[in-house]
This record gives structure tokens, C-alpha cells and sequence, in this order.
């Protein structure tokens, strides 16, 4: 756990990002501070359980910290530019939140992002095991999160109250599955090799999923219609999605 908590916080570089938090004292409500440095927790928190899951024999802490640091880096720099749907709503939702308490832009960029943030060594691992640019990926990743509508299933999983442990470790688990299923979509469109941008690529893919896909959007209609905000009808529909990446 320890060596998971050290390669997420340095391969994130979250030793500036808390000296800069850090450097706004006097400029803006401590609360502010607070809050941001909580968000950075939880993104270590939940980069650390990746790690834990998908690296569990080998957490070099460097030569791990090497093989995402760049591409965490170039999603840091480039995430705005790549969110779509939900998650965009909320990450301007958040970054204006910053800016209207006096958070310098650059930062306040950098705080409502944490969030997102949540995706990115799945991204990065991703392009590093099929030699395809982050940039690429992320794109991949944010197109078919909207396009299957797995990004407001995951969106509703993530609002899903709890009352107690077990239904708190049962939202974790239906969090992880939905995020499962979005890299495997990823992964499987980037093998496909079709060419142009990510939407046309994205669209070409699930043509070609035929009955499958249509099944899928009819399930999601009627998701959305009936509101889907109980831990049953977002246990279906993560088992119903999953239905499109099985050959």
C-alpha cells in the first residue's frame, strides 16, 4: 500500500500541486485550501487502489512512476480540452466554483480536475499496452464514455446514497465494474484501427457490435426514462452494457 501511495503521489506530481494549494494562504478562504487538498486525497486514494489491483506484483515505485508520469503529465496539461458530457459539466461546475473564490485560473484548472483525473492511469495504461498516444486514448475513452452512455451510468452509481458499509462497498464495486467496462470499450476500439477522429472511429465500432449495440441503446432509453437511481436498475444496466465487449 505504501509503495502504491508513493507512485501515484509522484507519478501525479502532487507535491506541487499541495505547494501551490498550499501558497494561497491569506489569498482565499481556508476552506478552499481544505477542500482541494481533500479532492487530491481521494484521487491518490483511488490511484493507489488501481495500482493495488492491476500492479499488484510489481510496484517498482520508480520504474512504475516512470511509465506513467508522462502521460499522467500530458493529461494534466490537455484534460480540459478532453472531457466530454457529465464529466465536463462538472468539472466546469467545479473550476468556476475555484475561480469565483479567487483561485488563480491555471490552479483552479488543476483542482476541479482531480475528478477526471480519476480515469487517467487507465488511460495511460491503456495507450502504453497497445502503443497508441494519451492523447489518442483519452480521446477514445471520454467519446465512447458518452456515445454508450456509460458516462452518466457511472454518474448516477457515483450519486447512489449509501447507508452503511456494505452498501458503500457495494457502490465501489459497481464503480469499478462500469469502469472496467469503459477501458475494455477503449481498448477494443483502438484495436479495430479504423481511421479518423474519435467520434467517426467510436461510431464505425459500434456498427459494427450490430444487434448488440441496438439492444444496449434500447436498455439505456429505458434506463433514463425510469431515472435508474437505485442500486438495482444500475447493477442491470452495468451487466447490459457489459453485453459489448463480449465477442
Amino acid at each position: 500500500i505504501a509503495r502504491a501511495y508513493s507512485i501515484a503521489r509522484e507519478a501525479f506530481d502532487m507535491r506541487t500541486f499541495w505547494r501551490d494549494v498550499e501558497a494561497l494562504d491569506t489569498r482565499v478562504a481556508a476552506v478552499i485550501q481544505y477542500s482541494a487538498l481533500s479532492e487530491s486525497a481521494r484521487l491518490l486514494r483511488h490511484a493507489s487502489y488501481w495500482l493495488l489491483q492491476h500492479r499488484r506484483g510489481a510496484l517498482d515505485v520508480e520504474r512504475t512512476v516512470k511509465q506513467f508520469a508522462g502521460g499522467l503529465r500530458q493529461l494534466v496539461v490537455h484534460g480540459e480540452s478532453l472531457l466530454l458530457g457529465s464529466e465536463r459539466e462538472t468539472f466546469e461546475t467545479a473550476k468556476q466554483a475555484q475561480l469565483a473564490a479567487g483561485v488563480p485560473a491555471g490552479l483552479a484548472v488543476r483542482i476541479a480536475a482531480q475528478g477526471p483525473l480519476n480515469n487517467a492511469f487507465d488511460i495511460v495504461d491503456i495507450a502504453n499496452q497497445l502503443h497508441a498516444p494519451v492523447l489518442d486514448s483519452a480521446r477514445l475513452y471520454g467519446t465512447i464514455g458518452v456515445a454508450t452512455g456509460i458516462d452518466w451510468l457511472r454518474s448516477r452509481i457515483l450519486n447512489l446514497s449509501v447507508d452503511g458499509a456494505w452498501q458503500a462497498t457495494a457502490r465501489t464495486g459497481l464503480q469499478d465494474a462500469a469502469s472496467q467496462i469503459q477501458r475494455e470499450l477503449t481498448k477494443a476500439v483502438l484495436a479495430h484501427r479504423a481511421r479518423g477522429n474519435a467520434p467517426s472511429r467510436v461510431e464505425r465500432w459500434l456498427a459494427s457490435r450490430g444487434e448488440r449495440a441496438q439492444q444496449w441503446q434500447r436498455a439505456l432509453t429505458d434506463l433514463r426514462a425510469a431515472g435508474a437511481t437505485d442500486f438495482a436498475t444500475l447493477s442491470v444496466g452495468v451487466e447490459a452494457v457489459r453485453k459489448l465487449i463480449k465477442a
